[in-house]
């Protein structure tokens, strides 16, 4: 059994929920009053999701509200030249 790993925030009286069995990036929407389902939201993070690499680093990327926006903290790999 793979266990998944989630993450809730409520903002503009919505809940945002990363879910680790969804495609990397990807928040549900969710209506708190009845828990259905309204939405998906792609996340748009190049530096943090666009390789195989950083995606399974970023897997379970928090998820942060000041009740005005959503944040996500994500890690970037940098390499460099070692002489």
């Amino acid at each position: 059994n793979k266990v998944e790993e989630i993450c809730w925030v409520y903002c503009k009286e919505k809940l945002y929920l990363r879910n680790t069995s969804r495609e990397i990036g990807s928040l549900e929407i969710i209506d708190p009053n009845t828990f259905k389902a309204e939405g998906l939201l792609q996340l748009h993070c190049p530096e943090i999701f666009n390789h195989p690499t950083l995606q399974l680093v970023n897997k379970n990327y928090p998820l942060l509200t000041d009740g005005e926006y959503v944040y996500i903290i994500g890690k970037k790999l940098i390499s460099e030249k070692i002489n």
